[in-house]
């Protein structure tokens, strides 16, 4: 079965809406994803606490490096009846991304959305329509992050899914939908490709042993 399928069916199905690691498993999905895509992006962990300027945050998955997150993405799934208050929190986890970067400017910000359709609006087919599109003009909107751009509570990408429930034990992924700054892109590329041109500089540094890479300061 194909991997991001068996990631939506434990996370709608056998996971709880309140469960603190419901997604894990797409948190593992994409992980795994992300390093088929550039295997230099270094340390991608689960669940790993970033402070920014108020709090100490755990977000679900993250690339440290030297004590500094070089990558962090963001998942929610929604499965219940008051899905339109996702636009709510989508602002909730804005904020939470400027306090973040206002503190580490440099990292890569990246949000995974998964929404049942059938909860989304009335669930009438032309209404979860209709919500799912403006779910993706909205996060269009902020996901602008690219040198010298680097506004806080914005995105690099996101990635949006829609799923509706087939029976008791199967997920059918109806809607995928995922951009950058440039428009639309797959997501797994667009970070990798963010990666390399902030983290993997053409050339490395001259005249020391370790020939250590030497990250790429924002807005150079």
């Amino acid at each position: 079965m194909d991997p991001l399928k068996l990631a939506l069916i434990d996370t709608f199905i056998h996971k709880s809406e309140r469960s603190a690691n419901r997604c894990r498993e797409l948190a593992q999905y994409t992980k795994i994803r992300l390093e088929q895509e550039n295997p230099n992006i270094e340390g991608l962990t689960l669940e790993r606490r970033i402070a920014s300027l108020s709090k100490i945050k755990n977000w679900d998955l993250v690339a440290p490096q030297r004590g500094r997150p070089r990558l962090a993405v963001s998942f929610k799934a929604y499965a219940s009846k008051g899905t339109k208050n996702v636009s709510n929190r989508l602002d909730e986890i804005l904020g939470e991304l400027s306090e973040m970067q206002n503190m580490h400017p440099e990292v890569i910000s990246g949000y995974v959305m998964a929404i049942d359709l059938d909860k989304l609006g009335d669930g009438s087919i032309d209404h979860s329509e209709s919500r799912f599109s403006d779910l993706i003009e909205k996060l269009t909107r902020v996901t602008i992050r690219n040198a010298p751009a680097w506004m806080p509570g914005t995105l690099e990408a996101f990635l949006l899914i829609g799923i509706r429930l087939s029976g008791s034990d199967s997920v059918s992924v109806e809607k995928l939908a995922s951009y950058n700054h440039r428009g639309e892109m797959d997501f797994f590329k667009a970070l990798s490709d963010h990666y390399k041109d902030r983290f993997e500089p053409e050339e490395l540094e001259a005249g020391t042993e370790s020939n250590t890479r030497i990250p790429k300061k924002p807005g150079t």
